[in-house]
């Protein structure tokens, strides 16, 4: 029989500013209440959330999706076994609000988005991991200075890919050589914790 392996729900955030929290999330249980029923019916086999801002603004903001009461809208319809398991957001060199703002509560303590969804089980895919080839036109140098070998394209998406909590990252490609190039990241070893906080604070100071 054939399936979708993950569907996602695209964009929800959207609605968030013109219904409110209370209406939004009793919209998207309605919506997980017929996702659950294309699992049982063999359809689906999974399903999350597509987003670009909603999990990337600060406290506050009028778009802001809470992971955890994401969560809890899946459990209402199918509890501990529910079959919503992945969130999609952008994140790379030029985007880094992923692991760096602190939108998300676990126990009243705050982490960034990646973090929160690696502490649910909730799988993290990657969209504009090269942000349409912009974070290419990073100064040079800070290429130069990260770690290992490779083409500035090589070590943007090792820097993704490489981030604890990412298992997938996007990428469109319009020729073979492309695609062979980036696939030799397939081959390396994932850059080490300290490595990507190294990038990280290179980044920083050549905005400041």
């Amino acid at each position: 029989m054939k399936y979708i392996d993950l569907y996602y729900v695209h964009n929800p955030a959207t609605q968030l500013q013109e219904v409110g929290q209370n209406e939004f999330y009793k919209r998207l249980t309605k919506a997980f209440e017929l996702l659950e029923k294309n699992v049982a019916e063999g359809k689906i086999k999974r399903y999350g959330l597509a987003t670009w801002t909603g999990f990337r603004q600060g406290f506050g903001a009028p778009d802001l999706l809470d992971l955890e009461t994401v969560i809890k809208c899946a459990k209402e319809v199918a509890g501990d076994n529910h079959h919503f398991k992945a969130i999609q957001l952008p994140y790379n060199l030029a985007m880094l609000e992923a692991v760096a703002i602190q939108n998300q509560k676990v126990n009243d303590e705050e982490f960034p988005i990646i973090p929160t969804a690696v502490h649910h089980g909730i799988s993290v895919l990657v969209s504009a991991p090269l942000m349409q080839s912009n974070v290419l036109k990073l100064p040079r140098e800070l290429f130069l200075d990260m770690e290992g070998e490779g083409t500035p394209t090589q070590k943007a998406l090792q820097f993704v890919t490489s981030s604890p909590g990412v298992v997938s990252a996007m990428v469109g490609m319009k020729s073979i050589d492309h695609v062979k190039e980036n696939m030799e990241i397939l081959k390396q070893d994932n850059w080490a914790v300290t490595d990507l906080q190294a990038v990280a604070e290179m980044l920083v100071s050549s905005n400041s």
